[in-house]
């Protein structure tokens, strides 16, 4: 099994995360490629996981996450302790519910840390998004080969809005 290939983009708001998407579609990205991840501090009482539709119920920001789950492949909402409610869309959402149903471990990794491996995110950035999903942060996390993730990182760095996990 070849490992996957990935960069994750950082950004302080749901603008940025929108900017990024835009600008990858003029480019014709594979939106399947992508995940958004974000803990919700306005989700109340979110059941374990969620998925499909039933997304947009349990946030105020309903038009915006309805509208990503119809351009990416998969959603979820996931109860993390310690976390909050984490909002996926994307590959990053199966991965995580084989995180939850114990057929994804990694030693030394949390939950979302290990769904972040799983997409071929590095060890070494892994802490660093975790730290800003704990900080309400958004986080794309694009997967692809490693011509179109230089694509990605090519489009994604001159915006002064992106951080790119290291």
């Amino acid at each position: 099994m070849s490992k996957e290939n990935s960069v994750v983009a950082i950004y302080d708001s749901q603008l940025g995360v929108e900017n990024a998407l835009r600008e990858l579609r003029s480019r014709s990205f594979e939106m399947g490629h992508l995940s958004i991840l974000q803990i919700d501090g306005e989700a109340e009482n979110g059941p374990r996981y969620t998925f499909g539709d039933r997304l947009g119920y349990w946030t105020q920001r309903r038009a915006y996450w309805g509208g990503l789950i119809g351009i990416a492949s998969g959603s979820g909402l996931f109860g993390i302790p310690g976390l909050g409610t984490l909002m996926i869309v994307g590959p990053a959402t199966a991965a995580m519910a084989r995180v939850l149903e114990g057929t994804l471990a990694h030693a030394g990794l949390s939950a979302v840390g290990v769904a972040l491996h799983n997409l071929g995110v590095e060890e070494a950035s892994i802490a660093e998004s975790e730290t800003a999903l704990s900080a309400q942060k958004f986080l794309l996390v694009v997967t692809g080969t490693e011509p179109q993730i230089s694509a990605v990182r090519g489009a994604l760095l001159p915006n002064e809005e992106t951080a790119l996990a290291s």
